[in-house]
């Protein structure tokens, strides 16, 4: 009798409850590739808009995906580091990644900085895995994009812009 009592307990006592909802901001943040030109999104969030709970990229956002629209922002990243652009990025003078981020974001009217810098994250990937010579000519070729594919450029860069592709223009 006593085991009819302690279940019909636990029956009543267990039944699926909801956990309490939690008033607030969600707190959920965005990770940028390559160390740097990630953003965040604390209490609904600045940086980064937050869709149904779900994070966005830097560049998944009305205003950034117009300005992408216009231009081959890949070959614009990769002409920053090369003598003809101004300024020049140079390997070894400020932080590399910077001075390609603060590049795209000054030729490419429209886009933010926070999505400039998930390009100059792939470029500094693109340093780092050497794959500079595949790529030094045309950053969409297939010798470039399967080095960086292979050393995983590609895959943070799409972590970092939330958009699918390599950034190169006839990606789909």
């Amino acid at each position: 009798m006593k085991w009819v009592l302690v279940l019909s307990l636990c029956f009543v006592g267990c039944s699926e409850q909801q956990p309490p909802a939690v008033s607030g901001g969600s707190g959920v943040g965005v990770v940028g590739g390559g160390g740097s030109g990630g953003a965040s999104a604390v209490d609904g969030g600045t940086d980064a808009e937050v869709d149904g709970g779900e994070p966005k990229g830097a560049c998944d956002n009305e205003s950034d995906l117009e300005a992408l629209a216009g231009d081959d922002v890949r070959d614009i990243a990769r002409m920053c580091g090369l003598p003809n652009m101004s300024p020049f990025c140079l390997v070894n003078s400020q932080p590399y990644e910077e001075c390609i981020s603060e590049c795209v974001a000054d030729e490419v009217p429209g886009l933010s900085t926070e999505c400039a810098a998930c390009y100059g994250a792939l470029e500094r990937c693109n340093l780092d895995s050497f794959c500079r010579t595949q790529c030094q000519f045309n950053g969409c070729s297939t010798l470039c994009l399967d080095c960086l594919n292979l050393a995983g450029c590609i895959e943070e860069f799409e972590e970092c812009t939330a958009i699918p592709g390599d950034g190169c223009p006839d990606s789909p």
